[in-house]
């Protein structure tokens, strides 16, 4: 990533932190970067190509994380799992432009929020798809490979949901997780 580029982003984030996103314009990314509005459009076109910059920047930023997790317990698919997932509603509790995210007036053209929950793309698609290939490389799991791919969409889908719509406490939802991945290797194992 380009500095221009990290710099757009993290005025983008801190812009939407304290306003919210419908109230950021690709004018006060700039003067926030210092930087010109032209070189905004330039390095990342519109608002639009903004908001799945900044999804798909945080994302990564998480990924990193849960391949930590993921990585820390090599041969323990489902406690590399658990605490991947854990990892991620944890730093989820205490991200602020998440939480900016979660707490804006949705139903606008240009909302953030249906990146998270309704375009597969910039979050699900590249988190199934990074956890899905770590889990290839580094763990002997005891799923056919189509089977392997459900299992994981299926959970990767409902960590989102709980960083979404919190309903439980962390170590609650966590341990649903784990619950559910847990039953999920079981049934294959038989």
């Amino acid at each position: 990533m380009t500095d221009l580029r990290e710099r757009l982003l993290t005025a983008a984030a801190e812009l939407t932190c304290d306003r919210g996103w419908d109230g950021v314009t690709m004018g006060q990314v700039a003067a926030r970067a210092g930087v010109s509005r032209q070189s905004v459009y330039n390095e990342l076109g519109g608002k639009p190509a903004l908001a799945e910059a900044l999804i798909i920047q945080r994302t990564d930023v998480f990924l990193a994380g849960v391949a930590e997790q993921l990585a820390a317990h090599h041969g323990d698919v489902l406690a590399a799992f658990t605490a991947a997932a854990d990892y991620t509603l944890r730093t989820a509790a205490d991200d602020p432009l998440l939480k900016a995210i979660l707490a804006s007036v949705h139903g606008e053209a240009n909302d953030l929020l249906p990146m998270l929950t309704t375009r597969p793309q910039p979050v699900l698609a590249r988190a199934v798809d990074a956890v899905l290939g770590q889990l290839r490389r580094e763990f002997e799991v005891p799923l056919p490979d189509g089977q392997l791919e459900k299992a994981v969409d299926a959970l990767v889908r409902l960590t989102l949901s709980h960083l979404v719509q919190p309903t439980l406490p962390i170590e609650h939802a966590t341990a649903q997780l784990h619950w559910i991945a847990s039953r999920l290797l079981a049934s294959e194992r038989r």
